[in-house]
């Protein structure tokens, strides 16, 4: 067999084993989905979802449609590809379904199955739909997108389907419509009947976070709808569901959190209810409490809950703990702290909630060239950052809103109780790396300076009254360039091409300066 026939086959081989490799990694985060749905629900004394597999075809039929039109919501547009219906309920009957008592969940972007339903379970009308006392069947479909996977998880009640398959119609007596895929009358006292055969399944009350839960993450950000419009950031709402089937009518009389340590309760709160739920999705059996600034890291807390249900006090108490952060912690504001780090190891560091800019939205970051710089995400103000390098590298993050930071190496980290520290870069550091290096002081309104092609120098701009949070440049193609910002106003800069040969270089406030490459 010749050399390029096997190269061939071998090419072949390489794109099978892709193909299965991309068709089991969904199938095997769908088992894992509705493995971890139901061991939430068990643990909350809800009975499990039993697997739909129409609901799943809806499912994964929206969750195509997401990926193809790299799009995320509920609804669909009729002149867009893959569509099969505008509305969840829509979507199901399409599938074969016979019920419209059909909710959705659905999360864009993720990594897997645990982070997709453990983000859904922190937003609170998320988190109703999977804990539904009504809903006893479900159908997960799973799409990969750009960014990662589209989960889309669809519930529903299986005697509903079954009593809207054979249900007969009615000319007399209490009925409903549009509650069937047939549109016809059907018996309101029946219908009802199949709903609280399912609630009767359940317990008298479910609460979430579930008495001792750990690792409860301590904020929430935002949701589609809104509960909490005019907060951006929060801490993770707690929730009760009282049962109707026990139930008739409820007032809620007590709802509180407290430190558990301390005995300290938080304050501000929010608390929701069907009257006080601004899209009025909760129910009269529905209630949330919001701490309304974000909870501490690895902290137990005690809920308080009493409620006059049919005319008796039914009451809880119960704790929970949040998530213990996973490395040593910064807690900085932005205002170019510097943060010395030991190479090699992880540390997180937590941006407060400013007024103005609440979390992080957009983050960037430049490295000293021979350094190297891990980052990723703990939440939307809280990044994990690891650094490799020799000591006094450095790399500088810069955030929304004119915010920054700088990251060094050294022989060991500035960690310390008050979290408090000092800015800009270590002066005997910035010293030690620019100490052999020619540079210039220019004030960036279109000076021309000289360097020579494959050495480094620095560049300071001077008299600016904000750091230079930004910086652009414009070069032939045939020029590369490397670029390091060792502080607020502080450049490294090594360009390679030939003499006479021109960089741009366009600053934040509006700034520029030119390089010319000499012999």
């Amino acid at each position: 067999m010749s050399t390029k026939l096997l190269a061939i086959l071998f090419c072949l081989l390489l794109l099978f084993a892709a193909e299965l490799t991309a068709e089991r990694i969904p199938q095997q985060e769908k088992e894992s989905a509705y493995q971890y749905i139901n061991q939430l629900r068990t643990r909350a004394g809800l009975i499990p979802f039993s697997r739909s597999s129409i609901l799943e075809k809806s499912a994964a039929n929206h969750a195509r449609y997401l990926s193809k039109n790299n799009l995320a919501g509920h609804l669909q547009s009729r002149n867009r590809p893959e569509f099969t219906g505008e509305k969840p309920d829509d979507r199901a009957l399409f599938a074969g379904y016979a019920s419209r008592d059909v909710t959705e969940n659905f999360s864009a972007g993720q990594k897997d199955a645990q982070n997709s339903i453990d983000g859904l379970m922190s937003a609170i009308y998320h988190r109703f739909a999977f804990l539904d006392l009504s809903k006893n069947e479900l159908g997960i479909g799973i799409e990969r997108n750009h960014q990662g996977l589209n989960f889309v998880y669809n519930m529903g009640n299986d005697r509903l389907n079954r009593f809207c398959r054979y249900g007969i119609f009615l000319n007399d007596g209490p009925f409903y419509t549009s509650v069937c895929r047939h549109q016809g009358k059907v018996s309101a006292v029946d219908f009802d009947l199949r709903k609280n055969e399912v609630w009767k399944q359940n317990p008298e009350m479910v609460v979430w976070p579930l008495d001792g839960a750990l690792g409860i993450p301590p904020v929430f950000y935002d949701e589609t709808p809104d509960p909490l419009p005019d907060y951006r950031v929060s801490g993770y709402p707690i929730s009760v569901q009282m049962n109707p089937s026990f139930f008739k009518k409820v007032e809620l009389e007590r709802f509180k959190l407290f430190q558990q340590d301390t005995n300290t309760e938080v304050v501000p709160i929010r608390l929701l209810t069907k009257r006080l739920d601004p899209n009025q999705r909760f129910s009269a059996f529905d209630f949330a409490l919001f701490p309304l600034n974000r909870l501490a890291w690895d902290t137990v807390y005690r809920v308080e809950l009493m409620v006059k249900a049919d005319g008796r006090p039914v009451g809880k108490t119960w704790t929970f703990q949040t998530a213990a952060v996973p490395s040593p912690m910064f807690m900085i504001k932005g205002r170019n702290e510097n943060l010395q780090l030991v190479s090699d190891r992880q540390y997180a560091v937590y941006i407060a909630p400013a007024n103005r800019y609440p979390y992080i939205e957009r983050l960037r970051w430049e490295s000293m060239s021979e350094m190297k710089t891990e980052v990723s995400w703990l939440d939307r103000n809280t990044i994990l950052v690891k650094l490799n390098g020799k000591e006094c590298e450095s790399t500088h993050f810069f955030l929304n809103g004119d915010r920054s930071f700088i990251v060094q190496v050294a022989d060991r980290d500035n960690l310390n109780e008050e979290q408090t520290y000092a800015r800009g870069p270590l002066p005997g550091c910035l010293i030690n790396t620019l100490k052999d290096l020619p540079g210039f002081r220019v004030s960036a309104r279109g000076e021309v300076i000289p360097m020579k092609a494959d050495q480094d120098y620095w560049v300071e701009i001077t008299a600016i009254d904000k750091p230079v949070t930004e910086v652009k440049w414009q070069l032939l193609d045939n020029m590369q360039i490397r670029v390091n910002h060792l502080e607020r106003n502080i450049l490294k800069i090594r360009l390679s091409g030939f003499p006479g040969q021109i960089a741009t270089f366009y600053l934040s406030n509006s700034r520029m300066f030119k390089v010319v490459l000499t012999k």
